[in-house]
């Protein structure tokens, strides 16, 4: 007897608040997973055998520019002396440099050096090209508001459960 003839399809309802939020939180683990091997690719492609977890932090730094360490580790929860080796790891490679705040000569301040840029902008260009292919479809509008959707998860925070 084939016991595909008791099987009914039966059409993804997309009316339920519960499963709605299932179907987001299976994309975003394909979308992490993604990502994640976006990151171990570009990162190679800044510096031989870069980590990815490097990359990450080159990438915030060159996106909310000029940062003290302790933001960093804030922003990654992240130890201090693993983060203060990684910065250290990445001016060994003349991708980062620490320069005195203006404000607050006490406090050291992480930025991208020239060839950190150039680093970082060629290794971004193809997924950005990417991107903009897979998307090339969508509205400007739409596009807009998915980012505005990742954001709102990003500041309301979702944190494992204690």
């Amino acid at each position: 007897m084939d016991s595909s003839a008791n099987f009914t399809f039966v059409p993804e309802s997309h009316g339920s608040h519960a499963d709605a939020t299932q179907r987001l939180d299976d994309a975003l683990a394909d979308f992490v997973a993604g990502v994640r091997r976006m990151y171990a690719d570009a990162a190679g492609q800044v510096a031989p055998g870069l980590p990815p977890s490097a990359y990450k932090l080159l990438l915030t730094i060159s996106r909310i520019g000029p940062v003290s360490l302790s933001t960093l580790v804030e922003r990654f929860a992240s130890d201090k002396g693993q983060m203060s080796r990684q910065v250290r790891d990445l001016e060994t490679l003349g991708l980062v440099e620490r320069t005195a705040d203006s404000s607050d000569g006490r406090i050291r301040l992480i930025a991208m050096t020239p060839l950190g840029i150039a680093r970082m902008t060629a290794a971004r260009a193809p997924y950005r090209q990417q991107l903009a292919a897979v998307l090339s479809d969508r509205s400007p509008e739409s596009i807009s508001d998915l980012a505005e959707l990742l954001q709102a998860l990003t500041r309301r925070g979702i944190t494992p459960p204690h």
